[in-house]
């Protein structure tokens, strides 16, 4: 089976990437499918919006899970 998705998401590796592309050159079919899939996946992209954390979230991330785990060893005993 071919990784039609992790290589339109730029998921793979530099070797597996490279690999599918050369199946890609070699094999009619594959392309066509990979075109079927990457019309398929355009709708997907088309509202990112940056995605990253807000920069306090490792700290309260960190702070709400030692205050679980002072809980929790309280209640232990």
């Amino acid at each position: 089976m071919h990784d039609y998705l992790g290589y339109l998401c730029g998921a793979l590796e530099v070797e597996e990437t490279t690999r599918f592309e050369e199946t890609v050159n070699s094999d009619g079919e594959i392309r066509r499918q990979l075109e079927i899939h990457r019309r398929a996946f355009v709708p997907l992209t088309g509202d990112c919006e940056d995605c990253s954390p807000p920069e306090s979230l490792a700290a309260r991330v960190c702070e709400m899970l030692c205050k679980a785990g002072k809980a929790a060893k309280d209640q232990a005993g």
